[in-house]
């Protein structure tokens, strides 16, 4: 596999929106931004499949036809891995290209004001947390990084499933910096070496939206989305402590406490 197929492959909910923008003529894809925006929500209780339908076959669909929204993905919160960690456990992703994002958003409000994009009742809406990210730089592939394999399989023959991680964090104040300096050119590469990580991409908080029972927990300025393969969720996660209690995957002080991990599953279609 070349190295292009390799970075789009990992990042295949973000290929058709590449394909749009390359079609565009030169000076408009010039003008556009990237950005991701990271719903988080709950279904009420009892309407679980419901609210599964509703999304798959109503709300996506529904999104994708606001301008500049170019792809989405379903996933679910396989495991929340600090204290943090409490935000809902559905989760979309939006890829979108527009000159900036309250352009974007106004369109999003738009079809809402038109009756084009309508809530469910199985969604609660009490639950929702919208992020808003704009890309640092492009990502980066396992194939890039020296000493970085593959998932290794089961003896069992356990299934490959493939997973993203969602690292929410800052860096300590006055030493952004070094931080960003020790995250691309250390911290990356480390994390792409633990078997069966496929790719990273960094990112920085534009936009957060809250309900009011959240806002005295600000969510962090910096995000890693990393995509891995594993067949055993735990034992990958053991492995990548392992590694940094060991000093193989090495830390940095400029990285501040707190901070929030979400291991994801891809969210099948209803």
């Amino acid at each position: 596999m070349n190295r292009r197929a390799a970075r789009l492959g990992c990042r295949r909910r973000t290929v058709l929106g590449l394909a749009l923008v390359a079609g565009l003529p030169r000076a408009a894809a010039q003008e556009l931004r990237e950005f991701m925006l990271v719903a988080f929500a709950e279904p009420v209780a009892g309407q679980e499949a419901e609210f599964n339908r509703w999304y798959d076959r109503e709300h996506l669909p529904a999104m994708l036809a606001v301008p500049g929204m170019r792809s989405a993905e379903r996933w679910q919160a396989a495991k929340a891995d600090t204290p943090e960690s409490r935000l809902p456990r559905e989760v979309a992703t939006y890829h979108a290209f527009g000159a900036d994002w309250p352009a974007i958003d106004a369109g999003i409000r738009a079809r809402y004001a038109e009756g084009l994009l309508r809530p469910s009742r199985a969604f609660d809406t009490a639950t929702v947390v919208s992020l808003v990210y704009e890309p640092l730089g492009g990502a980066l592939g396992a194939d890039e990084v020296a000493g970085s394999t593959p998932a290794p399989r089961s003896a069992d023959g356990a299934e490959i499933r493939h997973y993203a991680m969602f690292v929410a964090i800052d860096a300590v104040p006055g030493r952004e910096a070094e931080f960003n300096r020790w995250y691309d050119e250390q911290h990356l590469p480390d994390v792409l070496r633990i078997p069966g990580f496929r790719s990273a991409r960094r990112y920085r908080l534009i936009d957060a939206r809250q309900p009011p029972c959240r806002s005295a927990q600000p969510m962090p300025k910096y995000l890693a989305w990393f995509e891995f393969d594993s067949t055993n969720l735990a034992g990958t996660i053991a492995e990548l402590k392992r590694r940094v209690h060991s000093g193989i995957t090495r830390m940095s002080d400029t990285l501040a406490r707190g901070g929030q991990v979400y291991y994801l599953l891809p969210r099948q279609s209803s």
